[in-house]
């Protein structure tokens, strides 16, 4: 197995990372000041490294690439018994030396970690040579150098410190990246975040996702009803969520009673601590993550970045949800009207079909055509035309249910399908429609007065001797064809015969 630290983001086996996460990661490799191996699992090879490692062993990229890491790496202590084939080492941290190109040996510390890529296991190595500090500690007659000692805990820290972090970028982005349903992405986003003892905060906290300078209550844990009602009307800048989202800025507030920015209250409201972060990509601010601390409590700095970064995923995840809705819905509906287009047509109706297949319980057609459209394009132009279509198609939305589907069938021709609905309901629903574009007062120019239109429908109902969708919509043409016929402007049925 051969791999790299960028096609451990592009395998397909492992779960994308955003790309400004991605770049995150290959920055942190390329440029951290401790050697980084990635090691195979079972050949104990190495295959990937960092600049620093060439530094720290002395070996050059090509001699590094596929050398055992055995012949660098002696432990201080024997191997334990979960070590696989690998000398000394386990996920977790160890001591020993690595053995230079010239022979030299230096002392170092070891934090691993075990990640899959393509079903194969490799070992994550961050490597820290602790060679100055050994240096200072025997240059003190045999004293320890106490400055020197605490530096190197310091250290030791640090890199456990940054460790964490990075495992938890890594299992937030793996987990929100599989999301492709917003709901689901933020209840999970904020269940981990809040889960997490790191960050001190209580198990409850809200997510508000911005849109033109108003925020919506989106997603919230732990929160009764008292606190959805008093943010239902949030504006940015009200509040500290408000604040967060007009400034973009990360904000922590120790205790709102104190915090005159807070002028949101509600019914059972305690005391209690904010930590607030935008949730932004690109420069622009999708939402806020609103996150609840103890009164009297903060954030440290480093806490407060990683909650940053995290906030950064989501927002990144969050656009990708609302760009894939946003495609998935150009792709079923006429970008005109925004009713569904024949393709999301077709679909419904093989479905309607296929229930009342199984059910015997019977579905509708209603096939309705604008009265003189072509007279009303020539008179006042395309455009006119194009807006009569689009507020032809909002009255028409008003008058049936939401389970029902009204799909542009072509030109200034709509289909609706009314799921469980007999012959007798389906005219009513056409009539009411038909009353509703009739009455309608359309303004096709501000300097010209409102006109009126008239419309035709047909109407079809299926019955079990129908076997193929095409042949109701034939009926419903039909039907179409001969409320025309008869003068326009009313609703006729199919009859039995076509006549």
């Amino acid at each position: 197995m051969t791999g790299t630290f960028d096609e451990v983001f592009e395998s397909s086996q492992l779960p994308l990372h955003p790309p400004h996460s991605e770049a995150m990661y290959q920055t942190l490799f390329e440029h951290a000041g401790d050697a980084i191996l990635v090691v195979h699992g079972q050949t104990g090879k190495i295959v990937d490294h960092n600049p620093t490692a060439v530094q720290l062993t002395g070996f050059s990229d090509g001699e590094l690439h596929g050398m055992s890491l055995s012949d660098i790496w002696l432990p201080d202590e024997p191997a334990p018994a979960d070590a696989t084939l690998l000398p000394g080492l386990a996920p977790g941290i160890a001591r020993g030396s690595h053995r230079r190109k010239n022979g030299a040996l230096l002392p170092v510390e070891v934090n691993s970690r075990r990640i899959e890529f393509r079903g194969e296991e490799l070992l994550l190595l961050i490597v820290r040579d602790l060679s100055s500090h050994h240096a200072q500690a025997k240059g003190t007659a045999g004293k320890r150098d106490a400055k020197a000692v605490a530096q190197a805990r310091r250290d030791i820290e640090e890199l456990a410190q940054s460790k964490e972090d990075l495992a938890i970028l890594f299992d937030i982005s793996s987990a929100i990246s599989k999301e492709i349903e917003l709901g689901k992405l933020l209840d999970q986003a904020l269940a981990m975040i809040t889960h997490l003892g790191l960050f001190d905060v209580q198990r409850k906290g809200a997510i508000f996702l911005v849109e033109n300078e108003r925020l919506t209550l989106a997603a919230h844990l732990g929160l009764d009803e008292a606190f959805c009602a008093a943010h239902q009307s949030l504006k940015t800048g009200d509040c500290l969520c408000g604040l967060v989202a007009s400034t973009g800025t990360q904000l922590v507030s120790g205790n709102i009673a104190k915090d005159k920015r807070h002028d949101i209250t509600y019914p059972g409201m305690i005391p209690h601590g904010h930590a607030i972060v935008p949730l932004s990509t690109g420069g622009n601010t999708v939402g806020v993550l609103c996150l609840f601390l103890p009164p009297n409590k903060g954030v440290d700095e480093r806490k407060l970045r990683l909650l940053m970064a995290i906030g950064n995923q989501l927002a990144v995840a969050i656009e990708k949800i609302n760009l894939y809705q946003k495609t998935k819905k150009l792709s079923l509906h006429d970008p005109l009207t925004g009713l569904a287009n024949r393709h999301f047509m077709n679909i419904s109706l093989k479905n309607n079909m296929a229930g009342a297949k199984r059910s015997g319980r019977p579905f509708s057609l209603i096939l309705l055509d604008l009265d003189h459209f072509k007279q009303y394009n020539d008179s006042f132009g395309h455009v006119a035309g194009d807006k009569l279509l689009s507020d032809v198609g909002s009255l028409m939305s008003r008058e049936v249910r939401e389970v029902d589907l009204i799909a542009r069938y072509g030109g200034e021709e709509f289909l609706i399908i009314l799921p469980d609905t007999g012959e007798q309901e389906a005219l009513e629903v056409a009539e009411r429609i038909r009353d509703s574009i009739i009455s309608y007062e359309f303004r096709y120019s501000r300097q010209r007065p409102t006109t009126r239109i008239t419309v035709s429908a047909g109407v079809a109902t299926y019955e079990s001797s129908i076997s193929e969708v095409d042949v109701l919509v034939a009926r419903a043409d039909a039907a179409l064809y001969r409320a025309k016929e008869n003068g326009r402007n009313q609703v006729l049925p199919w009859l039995t015969g076509g006549h």
